[in-house]
């Protein structure tokens, strides 16, 4: 076949379309070896000695490929093709780059890296020069905070007045901190067990500037019932603030716990960050000592007879009051705001706000109560029938007899159950402070608890259970004690119960055991809830209740609105001595800032409670919109709070108030 046929046949044949569609029409005839040729697949022999191969077939066996609108690219087959033309790369007919270029090359590459290093270079700078500027702004900031334009800033000391003069107090990071500013005479001498006596004459107050950065203890007792030595001139209050200044004053938080009435052995840890609290959530915090023990709870007939009007005991409730109506004329001038006064209860400090609400309420003191770890519960005797161990505890007839004691004497007169944490309730009716008869609170208020309040009472119990039987007579001897304690000043005073309550035997308390055992499986979590179910959670939950339920049927305010109560159970457990529970102290903790955090639940539930209250201090409410009441439902908290119709496990406990604990 001549040449031309054969690239032809080889290539392709010219279509008709080809000059209307610019490409060539190929046909499988293109991909097929000449007749003439040999088989490709085998060996050509001839007569030479060396035998001859013809070449590979051809890989192309597709059908009929029509491509009218490209050519078709060279094929790498192709370059032994005789007759096919190749066409050469251009840059392959360049010349080598001598050394001079290679050098050039090599140059502009370098830059070129150099140029994009150099630009990562300059913004890792300007991000650092950022940075320390940031840091540099706040630090200024901080010290313009420390060393402020305010006259009454001098850093570290703040001043500020007082209705009694000037008080000097101290800068810590971004809170003013006042500690020891007396907000009543002195109890001594013959105002030793007289009710609190408020500065009302010039001669009472000081000269000059006061220094308030220390504040001294009262007299009291530590949880094994010891006497903690203190002072007598002791009615003092610490004031925590994040501004001075009159425009847009603070809600203030008013705090009073202690684990006894006998006893505050846990305020100075309680308050280790109540400054940054203040700060972090734009509030004034205040905390007033109060008397203790004997020297503010002794209802003696011998004190009564030298006062009037005729009464005595309670003289630490009428600390408390004080302190109120000194925060009332002063807290302006230390930022906050005397209309929007919200009074922080715990344990002791709650059973004392109690039956005082409606005293200081009358006098605008107070507009909300936040009430945690104490059943709010009415003394059950008056001071004249109380127990001759409290009231009689010298062999004093006179005032002067009581007066001539030292501090350190009529602290150790008392025995150990009035001493002991979680003993005799010191609290009676004295009908100035306390009423004798119980009265219904018209203000918000939150009713609290955890739910293994009562762990640290029981903690000497805690290996020695192992049984049913064994949980059985913890229960037993728990709630006779406190039963006794509740049961003997009341048949003192009246000769017998109103409406004699049932007895606490054996049979109730494996009644009562067997209720809980469908629930709890680890003994000592069952013990610490059952106990502290009856002494606290369950009579807490029953009177707001009822108190909610009473409210809500009653004639609204004069402001046209029915105080909301409301309840919550804290059942968020962490790691204490006396084992995994929700012990008595972590509501109060997570509030006042000193929780300290082990996992990611803790801080949720510290969020939580911190969330809860200070929503309440600044709205009197828990929740910003459609907040349940206590009648309508429990806030559980944990992690998060849900809301709870009620708590089945106090079904057991109707009309148990008889054992619930007093202080």
């Amino acid at each position: 076949m001549p040449l031309k046929g054969y690239l032809f046949s080889r290539v392709g044949i010219s279509s008709p379309l080809e000059g209307q569609r610019g490409g060539i029409a190929i046909t499988s005839q293109a991909f097929q070896d000449p007749l003439t040729y040999k088989n490709p697949y085998l060996p050509a022999f001839g007569t030479s000695d060396v035998p001859h191969f013809g070449t590979f077939a051809s890989p192309y066996y597709e059908a009929e490929i029509q491509d009218y609108t490209a050519h078709r690219e060279p094929r790498y087959l192709d370059l032994f093709e005789p007759g096919v033309q190749v066409i050469r790369d251009p840059k392959l007919d360049q010349p080598c780059p001598t050394w001079k270029e290679r050098l050039r090359l090599l140059f502009s590459s370098n830059l070129g890296a150099f140029a994009t290093s150099k630009f990562v270079i300059g913004c890792c700078v300007l991000l650092v020069v950022l940075i320390i500027g940031i840091v540099a702004i706040v630090s200024i900031s901080k010290l313009l905070r420390s060393v402020s334009f305010d006259p009454r800033v001098t850093f570290p000391y703040v001043t500020t007045a007082t209705s009694c003069g000037l008080v000097k107090g101290i800068v810590e990071k971004e809170s003013y901190v006042f500690r020891g500013i007396p907000y009543a005479l002195p109890p001594l001498e013959e105002l030793r067990f007289n009710p609190a006596k408020v500065h009302d004459a010039l001669e009472h107050c000081w000269t000059g500037n006061l220094s308030a950065n220390v504040s001294r203890p009262c007299w009291s007792y530590d949880s094994k019932g010891a006497v903690v030595a203190g002072y007598e001139d002791c009615l003092l209050l610490d004031v925590f603030t994040p501004k001075l200044g009159y425009e847009n004053p603070l809600p203030v938080v008013v705090y009073v716990g202690g684990v006894s009435l006998g006893s505050d052995a846990r305020r100075k840890r309680l308050l280790q960050k109540a400054g940054e609290v203040s700060v972090q959530k734009n509030i004034v915090l205040v905390s007033p000592q109060i008397r203790r023990g004997f020297l503010g709870f002794i209802p003696s007939p011998v004190i009564a007879a030298s006062t009037y009007p005729h009464t005595a005991g309670n003289q630490g409730a009428s600390d408390l009051v004080a302190a109120l109506i000194w925060i009332h004329h002063n807290i302006e001038h230390f930022g906050g705001d005397k209309k929007r006064v919200t009074l922080l209860g715990h344990q002791a400090g709650a059973a004392l706000f109690w039956p005082l609400i409606n005293r200081i309420k009358n006098r605008k003191l107070v507009h909300s109560v936040w009430l945690t770890g104490a059943a709010p519960l009415q003394p059950h005797i008056i001071w004249r029938n109380a127990p001759a161990s409290l009231a009689r505890p010298f062999n004093c007839s006179s005032a002067d007899c009581l007066y001539n004691k030292s501090a350190e004497e009529i602290m150790q007169s008392a025995s150990t159950s009035w001493r002991r944490s979680y003993g005799r309730p010191w609290l009676v009716a004295d009908g100035i402070f306390v009423p004798m008869e119980e009265e219904i609170p018209t203000l918000p208020i939150v009713f609290g608890a955890t739910e293994q309040s009562a762990a640290e009472s029981l903690g000497k119990w805690r290996h020695r259970i192992s049984s049913e039987k064994d949980i059985e007579n913890v229960v037993l001897e728990t709630l006779q004690e406190i039963l006794h304690y509740n049961e003997e000043p009341y048949i003192q005073t009246y000769h017998r119960w109103r409406d004699p309550p049932k007895k606490f035997d054996l049979q109730d308390a494996s009644k009562a055991v067997s209720h809980y055992l469908s629930i709890f499986e680890k003994p000592w979590e069952l013990l610490t809830t059952l106990v502290s179910d009856v002494l606290t959670t369950c009579p807490l939950l029953e009177r707001a209740a009822s108190l909610a339920r009473q409210w809500d049927h009653s004639v609204p305010t004069s402001k046209g609105f029915v105080p909301p109560i409301y309840a919550y159970v804290s059942s968020h457990q962490r790691s204490t001595p006396f084992g995994l529970v929700a012990d008595g102290l972590s509501d109060i903790e997570a509030i006042l800032g000193v929780f300290k955090p082990k996992s990611e639940s803790d801080r949720y539930y510290i969020s939580t409670m911190q969330k809860l209250f200070f929503t309440f201090v600044k709205t009197n409410s828990l929740e910003r919109h459609f907040a349940k009441p206590a009648h309508h439902g429990i806030y559980v908290v944990k992690g998060s709070f849900t809301v709870q119709r009620d708590r089945t496990l106090c079904d057991y406990w109707t009309n148990s108030s008889h054992l619930a604990r007093r202080y």
